[in-house]
């Protein structure tokens, strides 16, 4: 009698267990809620420096042609 109770109690143990450590930790701190077209992430751009837009816009010209 003993044992048919202790298993359940070790098979529940064992899930939970199991389900907590299942997330990996670099998975926790992620946005959970998605809106189309709108980045909910960090923002770690930097603003394009003068000789960068130049090139993108020299990049943007060659593409047109």
């Amino acid at each position: 009698m003993f044992f048919y109770n202790n298993w359940k109690v070790v098979s529940f143990v064992l899930a939970v267990g199991i389900c907590l450590s299942a997330c990996r930790a670099e998975e926790q701190d992620r946005v959970l809620s998605y809106e189309p077209g709108v980045y909910k992430g960090k923002n770690t751009d930097r603003p394009l420096s003068e000789k960068e837009l130049a090139d993108l816009r020299q990049r943007g010209r060659l593409q047109s042609d």
